[in-house]
């Protein structure tokens, strides 16, 4: 049986618009396959600049920064107080123009903020923020029920009541960066992997104790 040439056609104009479809999609992507020119920049202290990252805890992704130091990427985590440094990590990949940082102030979340990750301590999903600290602009993750933004600098956590949220603008639900929720409320952004979320945090040694 001789297939019809249309069939062919068919079949590579879907594998093209699936393709196409998922690279404009808001995604978490290892660090390991991710150069710094394929994310978006959330922060600066210095020379450095900083990017959307999430690790693990208690085996529940949580978010916080990452980083380039040395040419590779290394990623930190606000948790119990201290600065947590992920060997294992992801990073946000965002499509261009599909997010924006939008002010915000105690427990006040804007529509379609986006999720970073869980909280294993509180029992509630985390959001994607930033605030300044001694002149810097740190990423951290925030909790609505504390009503701050928790941001880590030079081994310490800093609650602030003022920050900023990351959000899925009006262009990102228009091109489909995102699943979009009937009702507004948090936009939860796939990853490119199943694997779950590994142990792999140096814990402070009084964490640890």
């Amino acid at each position: 049986m001789v297939t019809p040439k249309y069939s062919t056609v068919f079949l590579l104009v879907n594998i093209f618009i699936f393709v196409h479809s998922h690279s404009n999609q808001l995604k978490w992507e290892s660090a390991s396959t991710i150069s710094s020119d394929q994310l978006d920049p959330a922060g600066k202290e210095g020379e450095f600049t900083y990017y959307v990252a999430r690790g693990s805890v208690r085996k529940n992704w949580l978010n916080g920064k990452s980083l380039v130091m040395n040419g590779e990427h290394v990623a930190y985590t606000p948790y119990a107080g201290q600065e947590a440094e992920a060997t294992d990590f992801q990073v946000l990949v965002v499509p261009a123009g599909t997010t924006s940082w939008v002010a915000s102030g105690g427990n006040n979340l804007p529509n379609y903020w986006i999720a970073g990750g869980y909280h294993p301590a509180v029992n509630e999903t985390t959001v994607i923020c930033r605030a300044f600290h001694a002149g810097h602009l740190i990423v951290g993750n925030g909790l609505k029920s504390y009503g701050a933004c928790y941001t880590e600098y030079l081994n310490k956590v800093h609650p602030y009541s003022s920050y900023e949220i990351l959000v899925l603008n009006d262009y990102g639900i228009a091109t489909g960066a995102a699943k979009v929720p009937r009702v507004p409320g948090p936009i939860f952004v796939s990853s490119s992997t199943t694997k779950t979320a590994p142990m792999y945090f140096r814990w402070p040694k009084v964490l640890l104790d």
